[in-house]
């Protein structure tokens, strides 16, 4: 899936989770570090291993949940009906699944990838599409800026707002 098809079943999922009373959780997923695989690897390799992700990720989700790309070496996935303790156990799944995959083994290359997860949840963190989706990219952020390969919890923390002028 890609990122307009992503947002579109964020906003139904959230539509049908206030409805039934539901929760909802978006996870924000960055790879660490992988300028280095295009630098080392050429960009030939990088895309075969954005694609290969791809079918990792989807390893680790029901069929009902969605994974998608959301741009560059960043990916996205809806969990629906999953609160955060749920989601916590889905995205140390995906970092392990990740961190243990050797990515390109059949090319003989078997690269070692790592990526940072933000986690998000509806109602608890965000109340809007927008909102759920800054949360989860603020908590993946926090991993980028300390320990990458890790998973972090949105906090009830205000969200920042962008200003210009």
């Amino acid at each position: 899936a890609n990122r307009s098809l992503f947002r579109d079943r964020v906003q139904h999922a959230l539509t049908r989770a206030t409805r039934e009373h539901d929760k909802v959780a978006v996870m924000f997923l960055d790879l660490d570090r992988f300028k280095e695989v295009n630098d080392t690897h050429g960009h030939l390799v990088g895309s075969k291993v954005l694609v290969e992700m791809a079918g990792v990720l989807k390893g680790c989700v029901r069929d009902l949940d969605i994974a998608a790309r959301f741009g560059g070496d960043e990916y996205v996935l809806l969990l629906i009906n999953t609160d955060a303790r749920g989601a916590m156990r889905v995205g140390e799944r995906v970092r392990r699944s990740i961190a243990e995959h050797r990515f390109l083994a059949e090319e003989g290359l078997g690269l070692s990838v790592t990526a940072c997860i933000g986690v998000a949840t509806y109602p608890e963190h965000a109340q809007s599409k927008a909102e759920i989706l800054e949360r989860a990219d603020r908590a993946m952020y926090r991993g980028k800026e300390s320990t990458r390969n890790a998973v972090y919890l949105s906090t009830l923390e205000a969200p920042s707002v962008a200003r210009t002028g």
